[in-house]
């Protein structure tokens, strides 16, 4: 059997995206991302944006690090099919009921 920590907080942000911030939007990356977590546990799930090259998808993961309050808060899948195999570990990670 398969043991899971589980986190219990009142307020829990399951964050989706399938891309890259824009340039113009990294200050209020670190400002936002840094805020959320001040008030909530972040749960944040990524797929690599189509046609991006390995250097991109490092990059998403990188974002995804930031924006998730954990590395084990973090998921990253090729797709969103692949990403649906996630939905039970996101569940439980966002509410251990």
């Amino acid at each position: 059997m398969v043991s899971h920590d589980c986190l219990i907080s009142p307020q829990v942000v399951v964050v989706v995206t399938d891309g890259i911030k824009d340039v113009n939007d990294a200050p209020k990356f670190r400002v936002f991302s840094t805020a959320l977590k001040a008030v909530s546990h972040v749960v944040a799930a990524g797929v690599a944006g189509n046609g991006y090259t390995a250097v991109q998808r490092r990059l998403q993961r990188a974002e995804l690090g930031q924006i998730a309050s954990s590395p084990r808060d973090r998921f990253f899948e090729a797709s969103f099919d692949d990403l649906r195999n996630h939905v039970a570990p996101i569940a439980r990670r966002a509410c251990p009921l």
